[in-house]
């Protein structure tokens, strides 16, 4: 009789991927998200942290410095968000794209997986789920940012071993994580 598998603490992989600022016309202003699942991006759940865009103004979702004072000043609800966009952006075969993503493999074990699996589950017919509250603001550390959310989603599933700076950077996550687990 075969035994489930679950019993063993199999490592499974949560891939972090990041796009610097001003590298790609859709995250100008940066992006970080985490997928996991099958090695093959394609394959993957991807999920992504952002502002809920009908909150914005539509005259300053068009211009990126407009945005990023808004965002500083006006803390809006946050969405996380199946990221279609962020597989779109691994699964190309652009080496224009490709050259500005970089992804952070980190090892779970089944447990935490399905945990990771559990607090970021989005039901059925649907792309997003509302949760907190997005901001750049650098004062307060309950609101997030694409950045913060990711981290702290990881954190839950690996004890808070991760230092999250509020505004959490890309910059300053990915140098974090280089540590961590390399």
């Amino acid at each position: 009789m075969w035994k489930s598998l679950d019993k063993y603490k199999m490592p499974k992989e949560v891939y972090v991927g990041i796009i610097e600022s001003k590298r790609d016309g859709y995250y100008s202003i940066g992006h970080m998200w985490m997928s996991w699942g099958d090695r093959k991006p394609v394959n993957r759940k991807f999920r992504g942290y952002i502002p809920r865009l009908e909150c914005i103004p539509p005259e300053i979702l068009s211009d990126v410095q407009k945005l990023i004072d808004y965002l500083r000043n006006t803390p809006i609800p946050g969405v996380y968000i199946e990221d279609k966009e962020a597989m779109r952006i691994e699964i190309s075969n652009s080496t224009h794209v490709l050259a500005h993503v970089k992804t952070k493999e980190i090892q779970l074990d089944n447990t935490r997986h399905k945990r990771l699996e559990e607090i970021c589950f989005i039901p059925d017919g649907s792309s997003r789920v509302s949760e907190g509250t997005y901001s750049l603001d650098t004062t307060n550390p309950s609101y997030d940012n694409c950045v913060s959310w990711v981290g702290k989603k990881i954190n839950t599933v690996r004890d808070g071993t991760i230092r999250i700076t509020h505004p959490a950077r890309i910059r300053d996550m990915y140098d974090e994580w280089d540590t961590r687990f390399n």
